[in-house]
């Protein structure tokens, strides 16, 4: 499992360009025989929330927090 922060500006937003990434990390994926790809994403990040919806991923996990 790998994880990585995407830089975002608020002026891309919308035009696309988490597409072209997402494409080719799951060309990549599929090619090594995985089956499945997850991204995790702030529950309050709406904009990425919808990016991801929009190329083909659904809820999977929720992780509640509590800060003390």
């Amino acid at each position: 499992m790998s994880r990585t922060s995407t830089p975002h500006r608020a002026g891309l937003r919308g035009h696309g360009v988490a597409g072209r990434p997402l494409a080719a990390i799951e060309a990549h994926l599929r090619g090594t025989g995985l089956t499945r790809m997850r991204i995790g994403v702030l529950a309050n990040n709406d904009s990425a929330i919808r990016a991801y919806r929009k190329h083909g991923f659904d809820p999977y996990e929720m992780v509640l927090e509590k800060r003390l």
